[in-house]
């Protein structure tokens, strides 16, 4: 339940890039690499972030196991004098959200910079998708299509990301959730909503 006490011993430790220092000695770079990435696209690591990004259960479904879900749920007891007692007081919603705050600006530096990366990773594209719905903004919408454009070039290699098995997945679940989410919102100020259908649509018609 204690939040601070979390962020100061767990969530501030990811914010700081232990190869950074030998990273900038060798060529420069080291301070443009995100702390979290291999986290991200790890499949294990990106579930600390996915449980912090997932705003429901149905989304919790998508990324999480059964026995997963059940070790994770909301709610849990354990069993003290022959009583179910909760381990937490706090309201679940809120302490998610208060860590998630924490780590906000650590998620958008992660897709700003590592776009590429992410997409064409399994469970980067997964952290990618739930950080662009948490905090969706044309920051990150122009770093994803700069991506895509990008990765037409074919200077590294690499199979374009609309070509990329992974990367054509994250871009449409991308454009899905879009589309959802435009479908359920009635807000008056839809049309300043930064779209991801409308930077693709203008960068690449």
């Amino acid at each position: 339940d204690d939040t601070v006490a979390i962020n100061k011993s767990v969530l501030a430790e990811l914010q700081v890039n232990p190869d950074a220092k030998s990273d900038d000695d060798e060529d420069g770079k080291g301070s443009d690499v995100s702390p979290i990435l291999d986290l991200a696209t790890s499949d294990t690591g990106s579930k600390l972030f996915l449980l912090l990004l997932s705003s429901s259960d149905e989304i919790r479904r998508r990324y999480f196991d059964p026995m997963e879900l059940e070790v994770l749920k909301n709610g849990a007891t354990i069993q003290e004098g022959g009583l179910e007692i909760p381990t937490s007081k706090k309201n679940p919603d809120t302490r998610r959200m208060e860590l998630l705050q924490y780590v906000r600006s650590l998620f958008i530096d992660l897709c700003t910079q590592h776009p590429d990366e992410l997409l064409r990773s399994t469970p980067g594209s997964r952290v990618l998708r739930e950080v662009v719905a948490s905090f969706p903004s044309q920051e990150l919408i122009d770093a994803i299509v700069s991506a895509c454009e990008e990765s037409l070039n074919g200077d590294d290699g690499n199979l374009s990301i609309f070509e990329d098995r992974t990367g054509q997945l994250a871009l449409k679940h991308l454009l899905l959730d879009e589309a959802e989410h435009g479908s359920d919102d009635n807000e008056e100020d839809d049309d300043d909503r930064a779209s991801f259908a409308a930077a693709l649509q203008s960068t690449f018609s």
